[in-house]
Formats: structure tokens, sequence, C-alpha cells
């Protein structure tokens, strides 16, 4: 199965200039724990049961739709501007 919330992860963190370290802090800055692991886990498409809060909050951080990110849509955001 093709991990496209990976990619989609590493594409965004690529083009955002951040890495998974600082997502990790800025997630859990918002009070949803995501320790550097987890979110190595999910980028590498290991599957234990998370939180939908970690899913919305990466996608806040990462300023992109959670639709986005599960490879619903290709359309990054639904920001109109």
């Amino acid at each position: 199965m093709e991990n496209v919330m990976g990619q989609r992860i590493n594409t965004t963190l690529a083009a955002r200039d951040i890495n998974q370290k600082e997502l990790s802090k800025l997630v859990s800055a918002e009070g949803v724990k995501l320790s550097e692991a987890t979110l190595s886990d999910i980028i590498n498409n290991v599957d234990k049961g998370y939180s939908y809060k970690i899913f919305v909050e990466i996608s806040k951080q990462l300023n992109v739709s959670a639709d986005y990110l599960f490879g619903i849509s290709d359309v990054m955001t639904s920001d109109k501007d």
C-alpha cells in the first residue's frame, strides 16, 4: 500500500523548511503530545491507532487540509487565498 500521508508530510516539511523535530514540538506545544518517534512512525506508515487529534494538529501546523494528508484530496488547503 502506498504511503501517501508520509510522502505528503515529508514534501510539506521540505516546502516549509522545517524538520520532523520542529513539527513534533509545534504540535506538542498545542497540547497534543507528539513525540519524534510517533511522528516517524506516522510518516513510515506504522499504524498504532493514533488519535485523530494528532492528524488535525499536524494539518494545522503544516497549513494543509487533513483530507490532503490522508490522500482524499489533492488540494493542499481549503484557503480561498
